[in-house]
């Protein structure tokens, strides 16, 4: 199944990244732009919650498609996040 699901997607103003099959391990997360540069990450020790939220807004997303990486140990996971807000 999806390891990680990001919510809605496309996105607007916030997403959530689902974390929840991760709980009590760490993790490291990160967003990437178009030109491959880093956005936003965060790290945990032992995830704790089910989402992570991404306040979009507040760290600038433009429109676009972002990368977002979870690694787990020795695997990494990545999916595209499309951000479009209604016009």
């Amino acid at each position: 199944g999806e390891r990680f699901r990001l919510i809605p997607n496309p996105a607007q103003s916030s997403v959530r990244i689902d974390v929840a099959e991760f709980i009590g391990r760490p993790i490291t997360l990160h967003i990437y732009n178009q030109l491959g540069a880093l956005i936003w990450s965060r790290q945990y020790n032992a995830v704790d919650v089910d989402f992570v939220t991404v306040e979009l807004d507040q760290h600038g997303f433009a429109d676009g498609v972002y990368q977002v990486s979870l690694t787990c140990e020795n695997e990494r996971l990545i999916k595209a996040l499309v951000v479009q807000r209604i016009r």
